[in-house]
C-alpha cells in the first residue's frame, strides 16, 4: 500500500510543474522580474581604500530572491549584472551571499596576486 502511494506521489511530482515553472502571462512575469527592492550596501568598504561598496538587496521577506533565480535563471542574472555590475549581493532564506558575474570578477575573487606563485623546486 505504501509503495503504491509513493509511486503515485512520484508520478505527480514528475508530471506537475513546480510553482516557479507554472506558465504565467508574459506581462506578469515581466512585472515580477522588473520589481525593485531597496538597495543597500553589503558592508561598508574599509576606510582608507578606494574600494566601492558592494550593493544589492534582500528581496522578499524570508525567501529573498530564490523564486526569481529559479524562475528566470539567466535573465535574472543579466538583470543583476546590468543593475549592480559584476559584483553584488542577494539574499535567500535569511542568508546574504555575494554574486560574481563574468570572468574579471571571478578572477579578482579567486586569484591572490600578492601571494607568491607556488612553483615546484627545480622548475623554471
Amino acid at each position: 500500500m505504501a509503495n503504491t502511494a509513493q509511486q503515485v506521489a512520484e508520478e505527480i511530482r514528475r508530471r506537475v510543474p513546480s510553482l516557479t515553472a507554472l506558465p504565467l502571462p508574459r506581462a506578469l512575469d515581466q512585472r515580477w522580474l522588473d520589481h525593485r527592492w531597496p538597495v543597500r550596501e553589503f558592508a561598508p568598504p574599509p576606510s582608507g581604500t578606494t574600494l566601492s561598496p558592494i550593493l544589492g538587496d534582500a528581496g522578499a521577506p524570508i525567501v529573498g530572491h530564490l523564486p526569481e533565480m529559479m524562475r528566470f535563471g539567466p535573465d535574472y542574472s543579466r538583470r543583476l549584472h546590468d543593475e549592480y555590475g559584476p559584483v553584488c549581493w542577494q539574499s535567500a532564506f535569511g542568508r546574504r551571499f555575494v554574486v560574481l558575474s563574468g570572468p574579471d570578477a571571478t578572477q579578482i575573487a579567486l586569484v591572490n596576486k600578492t601571494r607568491p606563485s607556488l612553483k615546484k623546486p627545480g622548475s623554471s
